[in-house]
């Protein structure tokens, strides 16, 4: 079935897509027709950056003290940023990823204290400033999803399974179809651009959409890694495409 077939077609939110904009658009300006975002990392995020994983994570088993306090340094860096942004954009992705497909990379201790904590916080700051939180966080969270889906407005990629084949990709939708009812927020995901072939990417997406999943935003999990054909994708699952020529949005392909 075509997206264009059901009740209503889903918004699209594309991440790293060169060209190509949808109904969500991460810039560093207002694009004319669209809700436009910015990217921040978030405090592990900046601290894995800094530390490197293996330090940090030594760290959160050996000295909880100076954990706690470099991360709040971290999360006083985030919100200093948001508190910064001028013109206040639609939306505000926070990225921070913790975990694997494996689970969280760091102690319960640190995932319930620090990484839920820091993030009631930010998204509380985002929506102060009359902005929508949202939330990029690569790996499965298990039971976190639960909280997180409440303190955020989107989660963004469910990326709680590898894609790398259609089998895996199946698994993938088995597990969020049964992680789905305990995350209140909206979801962006099902667009699995690295399986590398588009006749795959446009199939893929095809089951996703066709299991009816409720508050679904159509977005790729990563940066695509083969030069696929965003817009003749999208015109496949009957969505329109925009790409972006001379800073203006034309209209692309239509299925």
């Amino acid at each position: 079935m075509r997206a264009d077939e059901g009740e209503s077609r889903p918004e699209i939110l594309l991440i790293e897509v060169d060209g190509y904009v949808g109904d969500y658009v991460i810039s560093e300006r207002p694009v004319t027709g669209a809700k436009w975002g910015v990217s921040l990392p978030g405090p592990s995020e900046i601290l894995m950056g800094r530390m490197g994983l293996a330090s940090m994570a030594r760290m959160a088993v050996l000295d909880r003290g100076s954990m706690r306090r470099i991360h709040e340094e971290a999360l006083d860096l985030v919100l200093r940023s948001i508190r910064a942004l001028d013109p206040v954009p639609n939306f505000v992705l926070i990225t921070d990823d913790c975990a694997t497909y494996s689970g969280p990379l760091m102690p319960r201790w640190y995932m319930e204290e620090l990484y839920l904590t820091s993030h009631a916080v930010i998204a509380e700051e985002v929506r102060a400033r009359g902005s929508s939180p949202f939330l990029h966080a690569d790996g499965n969270y298990g039971p976190l999803f639960r909280e997180l889906g409440r303190t955020w407005d989107l989660l963004h990629p469910l990326d709680v399974h590898p894609r790398g084949d259609p089998d895996d990709y199946a698994t993938w939708m088995r597990v969020v179809r049964k992680i789905r009812p305990q995350i209140e927020s909206r979801i962006a995901t099902g667009l699995a651009l690295e399986l590398g072939d588009e006749d795959l990417v446009v199939r893929a997406a095809m089951e996703f959409l066709g299991m009816g999943l409720q508050g679904v935003v159509l977005s790729n999990f990563h940066p695509p890694l083969t030069r696929l054909d965003m817009g003749s994708i999208l015109g496949r699952l009957g969505l329109v495409s925009w790409r972006e020529e001379g800073g203006r949005r034309g209209r692309g392909t239509e299925g």
